[in-house]
């Protein structure tokens, strides 16, 4: 898809659905259910129509839990493997995390990576569950440093996950044996949120666009095909259901891919395999809630439709769903820049603008920069060629459209030299990123 053609996350689901629609996709007999005491009272049943078809990402790696961030994934291993903590990058290769975690070989340890949206949690820091015990890994630390303890009426850890959403304060949640939902905040204090009933596993926090279950927290229970949602204030109710239902994965609002690839969600299978969906296959339905599975059925969709939820069939049965997870956006979206594409050099305090090129890639469409928020060291863009803040050219030949906007060299706090340049911004849709290029600084 060209970048000239994204369009914001809210359209681009209802765009969907519409269509689905028009085209008998969405007939009345596959909507698992219509309306909201359905939507709490009715066990789904799969539809054979299904939205996607992962491919397989490796194989070889029995997996207990998940995290994914754009830099890296990382994944918790189960029975025999070279390390209990490992690094998968786009490729599929595997790599034990160069700091060693003891654990048993048949515990599930559970995952998370902060993406820094909290002051106390910087991004990169791991967090991994250990029995009762959480420990964290900071981004470029060198031991495993122990925070909380659960208390024994609690059992263990079932589920880590961050609030990427800000329901929660961004703050990390737990989920314990015993339903048990508790928010870890400033000084390692554990508050308690709610409880959620014994059996949950597979949590997350939803996005904007589910009505009444706006920022809940939401739970799987493979027992009885439940999926529950926790408000911020502690009350619980029905969200749906789906056969033998395994985690409950909300699509971010920003879909991002693991490194230069395109997959934006991975699965871990009892058998030791891992799929992974690309964005392009995801990208029309974010706003709604992965619903892997245990059983034969496969893997749905809950979509959320007025004051009621569509369920869908997502994936076939490829095995037992154990582990899944999204990437999950950064603080700090990374991208790539161009200073002056053309020439190695700019000279300082000139007034002459200069191009700077953010470049697009799959998961950054730079048509949803918003020019009058950027800065370039220091330096606001100022108006050239046909827009008011920049054009849209493809700069790199990689058939997509990129961002070339303007700066005084005289604006900038820059001195004479090589000179890293330093440029962010944020998207109209309250996306922040950031990008840096090396370039010669010529004195006048």
């Amino acid at each position: 898809m060209s970048a000239a053609t994204r369009h914001p996350p809210c359209l681009r689901l209802y765009g969907i659905l519409l269509l689905a629609l028009a085209s008998g996709c969405l007939d009345p007999e596959s909507r698992q259910p219509t309306g909201p005491e359905a939507a709490r009272g009715a066990k789904a049943r799969p539809t054979v129509r299904r939205l996607a078809d992962p491919l397989p990402f490796l194989t070889g790696l029995h997996v207990g839990a998940l995290a994914a961030t754009p830099t890296r994934m990382v994944a918790t291993t189960v029975g025999p493997a070279a390390a209990k903590i490992v690094s998968i990058d786009e490729h599929g290769d595997v790599t034990p995390l160069p700091v060693q975690f003891d654990a048993f070989a048949e515990q599930t340890c559970f995952v998370a990576i902060s993406p820094g949206l909290h002051p106390a949690f910087p991004e990169g820091d791991l967090f991994v569950s250990r029995g009762a015990e959480l420990l964290r890994l900071r981004a470029n630390g060198h031991a495993w440093e122990s925070l909380v303890s659960l208390d024994a009426s609690e059992g263990e850890i079932a589920g880590l996950c961050f609030d990427s959403v800000g329901a929660f304060g961004h703050a990390l949640l737990i989920l314990t044996d015993a339903g048990g939902v508790y928010a870890l905040n400033d000084g390692n204090i554990l508050a308690h949120v709610g409880n959620v009933g014994p059996g949950g596993r597979g949590p997350s926090v939803v996005y904007s666009l589910f009505e009444e279950f706006d920022g809940h927290f939401v739970v799987a229970f493979p027992a009885n095909g439940d999926v529950l949602a926790l408000s911020p204030e502690g009350s619980v109710a029905r969200l749906t259901g789906w056969s033998g239902v395994s985690g409950a994965i909300a699509t971010p609002q920003f879909l991002k891919t693991l490194g230069d690839g395109d997959a934006t969600l991975f699965v871990a299978l009892q058998g030791g395999r891992i799929d992974r969906f690309a964005l392009d296959d995801v990208e029309p339905y974010v706003g709604g809630i992965v619903l892997t599975s245990l059983h034969g059925s496969g893997s749905g969709l809950a979509l959320p439709h007025g004051a009621g939820i569509w369920l869908r069939a997502w994936s076939r049965h490829h095995g037992p769903e154990v582990a899944a997870a999204f990437v999950q956006r950064p603080a700090i979206t990374r991208v790539a820049v161009d200073v002056h594409p053309a020439q190695p050099s700019i000279e300082l305090g000139s007034t002459t603008p200069v191009p700077v090129a953010i470049l697009s890639s799959i998961s950054f469409a730079p048509n949803l920069v918003d020019g009058q928020n950027v800065l370039c060291a220091g330096a606001s863009p100022v108006p050239f060629g046909k827009g008011p803040f920049g054009t849209f050219t493809d700069q790199n030949g990689d058939g997509e459209l990129d961002l070339i906007l303007y700066f005084r060299p005289a604006d900038m706090q820059i001195a004479p030299g090589l000179a890293t340049l330093r440029l962010g911004g944020s998207t109209f849709a309250g996306e922040n990123f950031q990008g840096e290029d090396v370039i010669q600084v010529l004195a006048p």
